[in-house]
């Protein structure tokens, strides 16, 4: 309907090099939008990280327990450089805990309260499910492939990058051909336990890899499910930062 109409005048207006007549076609597109998930796959899409979390908060509201919201949230605000609005999504995530607090919310907590350094108090984190699953051989290797990166990002963030290095490892194991969201998140957490271990050739060669892949993925970007790109993205920044600092 008009939505899509504003959408598509917008598409004109950016190229037209008309940014602040399509900002505020893509704006209005929004305002009228019925359903607040398309709109806020929409402004994701648009990259209007801050509008995009507004609306990813209103999901929120209406759904607090679906860990979904919260990947796709998390990654929203730090794209949008809101490290209140990340901690506060944090403090939001872990007293979700419940007896039944599945191996897969375990991931996606973790997964997304360790996108950045102390945002939150890691003791905090419920990430016992997700290892315990680990540990058993629970679930499908698909799974475990997720979940593998999340915990070698855990260990990196408590100072163990030996064992984050070890859980990249395991999740080659579990498959030798991970999708490639898959791959990136691995690849991502493998450079930052390679900068983290001080094999800085390595930690470069992994950051090339993955970056290359990122930025194929950030040009093919379409659908709901754009937070298994920019979760790696945002990983793969800081080992970048970590490698550049150290060769230059």
């Amino acid at each position: 309907g008009d939505a899509k109409l504003l959408v598509g005048r917008s598409r004109v207006y950016v190229e037209l090099d008309e940014l602040e007549l399509a900002d505020a076609d893509m704006k209005r597109a929004v305002t009228i939008e019925t359903a607040p998930n398309a709109a806020f796959d929409r402004l994701r899409m648009a990259k209007d990280w801050r509008s995009a979390a507004a609306y990813g908060w209103r999901l929120l509201q209406e759904n607090p327990t679906d860990s979904v919201i919260w990947l796709k949230l998390g990654s929203a605000l730090v794209m949008a450089g809101d490290r209140d609005g990340h901690a506060k999504l944090c403090e939001h995530m872990v007293v979700q805990r419940t007896p039944n607090f599945d191996a897969q919310d375990s991931g996606r907590v973790t997964k997304v309260s360790l996108l950045l350094p102390d945002i939150i108090d890691i003791s905090k984190i419920p990430s016992e499910a997700c290892q315990q699953a680990l540990d058993q051989g629970a679930r499908t290797s698909t799974w475990r492939v997720w979940a593998w990166p999340v915990r070698g990002l855990l260990a990196y963030r408590t100072g163990d990058p030996a064992s984050a290095l070890d859980c990249t490892d395991r999740a080659f194991a579990e498959e030798a051909e991970p999708n490639v969201h898959q791959r990136v998140l691995v690849l991502a957490v493998r450079a930052l336990a390679l900068a983290g271990l001080e094999r800085w050739p390595e930690a470069a060669t992994v950051v090339g890899e993955c970056r290359e892949i990122v930025d194929a993925e950030l040009n093919a970007l379409r659908g709901s499910s754009m937070h298994d790109v920019y979760i790696p993205l945002i990983l793969l920044r800081e080992a970048e930062s970590l490698v550049a600092a150290h060769l230059n």
